[in-house]
């Protein structure tokens, strides 16, 4: 027996009911079909065509908090991440924290030379990284009421003339560079408490009447062709405290939607930020967390597993293999649910994480990186891997024979094609998308 059986009791009770609801929402949700035509410059169709499609990008985006990015005290640390983070993920999280983006008034850190904060890279540098390896970005967030500067003073209507600027000013630079934005965070519960790691005392805007659909309105005015998203973690650590149509984060949703503010898709977040002895098996019961789930299909909003924080508690194998399983387990979860859109994981390598000073809690302690302090990968990161960039991966070969035409079914993503005809080799890409199927599913490629 190991220590953590007894807390994966329903996990390997339900194993079967994980893989069945997996399968086949993998195959209705993540895949689609294509029919790719040949042509040449004229349009003629061309027969014989020999074709090999590699998917290079997931549409789905797995993504992970950059906030060490270029931080760290050696290049060679700082290469370590960046080729871990490239190898695994396809959507950055950008910090866009009001206090550090701009701690001194009319003075942001947006540029990537902009003087150094403690896992707050500027914008730029995130955006830069994100394009050389052909990811997205998300930025994260627009407003949160614990990160406002100090020299904001709290006078509602002057706070939200200042907070208007700051989303325009980042909206008009970032607008082509920043696909997914946290607009608000966590506007649910941060003002109950006082937390000495963010502003002792939170604004009277924060808790006012409209502070959301203030958000959400200023939001879209600024940038009304990007993702928008509402962030919270509450009813969501386990899925045991879901309210269902009592939830306060959903009854929130469903006044921005009949106020015509709805956000495109919903946030919500699991840190697992429990005592190894304090973990139970009723944290992770799937029949109950596909419950929840389907609820929120039928509801209508796509959900982005936002925050995620999975603990090994030390670098033993045990404890490290229980994190192993956990991430794997809950990944495919996701994944083969068609209500999520993303995940992203929160702190990738160990010892360079959040810490919160009000409640002394330093959350290194749980070892919830991806990378070891010697930036090694742990069994989780290779498991990861593994699923999305081997399991969850499409490679087809086929030649059309005598017609123009070679069907494809695969993951949706971005691919690249190896085309050879009449003894010339053509390299093209394509994106195989479930709005492809919509025009039947043909895409013309022509050789030139």
């Amino acid at each position: 027996m190991k220590w953590y059986d007894s807390i994966f009791k329903y996990i390997y009770e339900q194993a079967d009911l994980i893989r069945s609801r997996s399968e086949r929402g993998i195959e209705d949700a993540r895949k689609g079909d294509a029919k790719l035509v040949f042509l040449n410059a004229a349009g003629d169709s061309l027969s014989n065509v020999t074709v090999k499609a590699i998917r290079k990008t997931h549409d789905f985006k797995f993504g992970c908090a950059s906030f060490p990015l270029g931080g760290f005290d050696t290049d060679e640390k700082n290469r370590k991440f960046e080729e871990a983070y490239a190898g695994l993920f396809n959507l950055a999280v950008a910090p866009l924290y009001w206090n550090t983006l701009e701690p001194e008034k009319g003075n942001p850190r947006y540029a990537a030379d902009s003087p150094k904060i403690y896992r707050r890279p500027a914008p730029d540098l995130v955006c830069d990284f994100a394009e050389k390896h052909g990811m997205s970005v998300k930025g994260h967030a627009l407003v949160y009421c614990g990160h406002a500067p100090e020299w904001i003073e709290d006078d509602i209507p002057s706070y939200k003339c200042l907070l208007e600027d700051r989303i325009a000013s980042i909206a008009e630079r970032y607008k082509n560079r920043i696909s997914d934005w946290d607009v608000v965070n966590e506007s649910l519960h941060w003002f109950e408490r006082e937390n000495a790691v963010m502003r002792a005392k939170p604004l009277s805007f924060h808790h006012s009447d409209g502070y959301v659909e203030w958000c959400m309105q200023t939001a879209r005015k600024y940038l009304p062709n990007s993702h928008l998203i509402i962030n919270d973690n509450a009813g969501f650590v386990t899925c045991n405290d879901f309210g269902f149509e009592r939830e306060p984060f959903l009854l929130q949703l469903k006044l921005l939607r009949l106020e015509n503010l709805a956000p495109d898709a919903a946030g919500i977040q699991m840190h697992l930020w429990i005592e190894k002895e304090q973990m139970l098996a009723r944290f992770f019961q799937p029949d109950v967390m596909y419950e929840v789930y389907d609820y929120w299909q039928h509801f209508g909003m796509p959900l982005n597993l936002s925050e995620l924080t999975i603990p090994a508690y030390s670098e033993n194998d045990e404890d490290e293999e229980f994190q192993a399983i956990l991430t794997e387990t809950l990944y495919r979860l996701w994944f083969g649910h068609p209500a999520l859109e993303s995940i992203v994981w929160w702190d990738m390598v160990d010892g360079h994480c959040y810490f919160d000073k009000t409640c002394n809690s330093d959350t290194a302690r749980f070892y919830q990186g991806l990378l070891r302090r010697d930036f090694s990968r742990k069994p989780a990161y290779n498991r990861l891997h593994d699923l999305i960039h081997k399991e969850w991966h499409t490679e087809v070969s086929g030649n059309t024979g005598n017609g123009n035409i070679l069907p494809m079914r695969g993951f949706c993503g971005k691919y690249d094609l190896e085309i050879e005809h009449e003894g010339r080799t053509f390299h093209k890409q394509f994106h195989l998308s479930k709005d492809v199927q919509h025009s039947r599913g043909v895409q013309r490629i022509v050789l030139e």
